[in-house]
């Protein structure tokens, strides 16, 4: 039983690869010189239902495997968790393209008869598929590579169901490209948009295929350059703007670093340091706190055990509760008038106290 279970690992391991090569193949020239290349045209249906469905279903699965949340979320490293490739927040968004993409593709795929315009439409969903899958393979290449030059097989995964995507979108054009000119022949020379040449008017039709989509997306409140946002909103990848929160960690964040966690126009994140040789957010309130503690430490260090020895016994198991955005900014409230305590007693007993406190975690 062993042995079948991994022959069917081995098998579901194997697949994407198999017909992402034979995918690659099918574009080139050389693949109907091939004898028996008309004998594959029922292979190549079933692999491309299986790209384009089957590996839908293997990229939400191995995505939500790798991924712990979205990027103000902490993730546990120990896991070898990333941060989720597009931005949860315009799943809407994203996911409606992804759904109209895919079906538009399997549509024009099978070569179900439709409507003129209807066919158009298709042509303009799978260019919008295609423009988004280069920027998903890109997205994903940031953490393709693993660790020690090796390749992160998670991520390699991931990478190449845009790229059957991007794949088998060329290879429908091109054969509708092969089948218009076979037909026009000597009419090759004329006016290329024509009506019938439904893959050209698909350029055309594009942006006001585009205008709708945004104007009924936004009707379900999402913002018009979701899309953009869908990529950017997130850490840890090619196109991520935002800086996440530090990583969880087995011996628990102290409140001043729970705070970082929360929602950045609150908290103020400034920069990534290293605490313990790890990274951290810091913010303002952080360095405040520490340069405090610095202070305490250099002045007065058997109150700093003291002080410290408490703060160890008690902020930690109160600190593992705050571990959300609105929790995290709440503590970071609720610490503002501590803040300027510390303040008060830097600024009182310490020759350069903005000195002390810009220095903090900053030895990167």
């Amino acid at each position: 039983m062993e042995i079948i279970g991994l022959v069917i690992l081995l098998i579901i391991a194997l697949t994407p690869f198999l017909i992402t090569a034979l995918n690659i193949i099918r574009l080139t020239p050389f693949f109907s010189m091939i004898p028996f290349s008309a004998k594959l045209k029922g292979v190549n249906m079933t692999s491309d239902m299986l790209a384009l469905i089957g590996g839908a279903f293997l990229f939400v699965t191995l995505h939500d495997h790798i991924a712990g949340g979205d990027w103000h979320e902490a993730i546990n490293p120990v896991l070898n968790q990333f941060h989720n490739v597009l931005s949860f927040e315009y799943v809407l968004t994203w996911g409606t393209l992804a759904i109209l993409c895919t079906i538009a593709l399997i549509l024009l795929r099978i070569k179900k008869e439709t409507p003129p315009l209807v066919t158009v439409a298709l042509y303009s969903f799978v260019y919008i598929g295609m423009i988004l899958s280069v920027f998903l393979m890109i997205q994903l290449w940031e953490n393709i590579g693993g660790v020690y030059g090796g390749i992160n097989d998670m991520v390699l995964m991931l990478f190449l169901y845009p790229l059957n995507f991007l794949l088998i979108s060329l290879i429908v054009l091109k054969g509708s490209i092969e089948d218009k000119n076979n037909e026009q022949k000597t009419k090759i020379g004329k006016v290329v948009f024509k009506l019938r040449n439904s893959w050209a008017w698909g350029f055309v039709f594009l942006i006001p295929i585009c205008g709708i989509l945004i104007m009924i997306l936004a009707i379900f409140g999402q913002r018009p350059d979701a899309i953009i946002g869908a990529f950017t909103e997130t850490a840890g990848w090619t196109f991520s703007q935002r800086v996440p929160p530090p990583p969880l960690e087995h011996t628990g964040h102290y409140l001043c670093t729970v705070a970082a966690r929360g929602h950045p126009a609150i908290v103020k994140p400034l920069f990534v340091g290293k605490r313990h040789d790890k990274p951290i957010i810091v913010n303002r309130q952080l360095q405040v706190a520490n340069a405090f503690e610095d202070l305490v430490a250099e002045k007065l260090p058997r109150t700093h055990k003291v002080l410290r020895g408490f703060y160890d016994k008690y902020g930690y198991p109160i600190s593992r509760h705050i571990n959300k955005p609105l929790g995290s900014s709440v503590t970071y409230i609720i610490m503002k008038p501590i803040e300027w305590v510390f303040l008060l007693v830097l600024y009182t007993f310490d020759i350069k106290p903005e000195n002390r406190i810009q220095r903090q975690y900053r030895d990167i």
